[in-house]
């Protein structure tokens, strides 16, 4: 009988063992699955909004969207208190994320203009490449490039494309984040293409340039102290890269 007793006592507790860790199991694999699939609440805008607009103003103009971490705007804002007593000063598109970085004193507007004999362009950067997620009105930025060589009649690969820095000491004027919201046709999946509109003050001369820059290839923003000057001789392509690790 103690036999019996003691072959139940057991079993019980290796039952009791045997659930306790298919539970700590599951809770490990549900943490991972949230971890992957966490979302942050982040004011996003429901239509085009103009500088100038108030925290006021722009309660009825946003709205609370949950956005998976990963795409999340750097200094997003979850509401609109952390910006009171200041004014958007940047343009901002149907969908784009809130930050506190778009926000400005009301007196500061003003400066966000471009300056006599300089014109304002509006440039799309992906959010990721170089640090277009940390630009913010008033930085300094030098451009680059990405872009294939043009050869006539011979087929171009992307082991030919060269970067080049083109543009230095550029002054952000304003920085718009948007989460646009794309859906694939044939699988019917809907996918978020982050990216940021940078308007830089320039020339019009280094007008052209951007803009012909932006129509050739990829453009990446570069952070600079202000009043640095960066040149460059010939720009590098893949070539170029690889032979400086061999050297290295």
């Amino acid at each position: 009988m103690r036999r019996l007793n003691l072959t139940i006592v057991l079993g019980l507790v290796a039952a009791l063992v045997g659930a306790l860790l298919v539970l700590a199991y599951g809770s490990k694999v549900k943490e991972r699955i949230s971890d992957g699939k966490e979302t942050i609440p982040v004011l996003v805008a429901g239509a085009a909004i103009e500088p100038g607009a108030t925290p006021e103003s722009l309660a009825d103009l946003t709205s609370i969207e949950e956005i998976p971490r990963e795409y999340v705007a750097l200094g997003a804002l979850g509401d609109l208190g952390a910006v009171e007593g200041l004014v958007l000063s940047a343009p901002l598109s149907e969908g784009a994320q809130l930050t506190a970085g778009q926000f400005a004193a009301p007196e500061a507007i003003s400066s966000l203009q471009p300056t006599k004999g300089k014109v304002a362009v509006a440039v799309q950067v992906g959010l990721s490449p170089g640090v277009a997620r940390y630009a913010a009105p008033g930085s300094s930025v030098d451009v680059f490039a990405t872009y294939e060589p043009i050869n006539q009649g011979t087929e171009v690969s992307p082991a030919s494309n060269r970067t080049k820095l083109f543009l230095s000491g550029i002054r952000v004027l304003a920085v718009s984040v948007a989460a646009a919201q794309t859906e694939d046709e044939d699988s019917g999946a809907t996918t978020l293409q982050n990216e940021v509109i940078a308007v830089l003050e320039v020339s019009p001369a280094q007008a052209e340039r951007l803009v012909n820059a932006s129509t050739l290839g990829t453009l990446y923003l570069a952070i600079t102290n202000d009043g640095e000057q960066h040149t460059t001789p010939n720009g590098v392509t893949p070539d170029d890269v690889v032979a400086a690790n061999r050297e290295n």
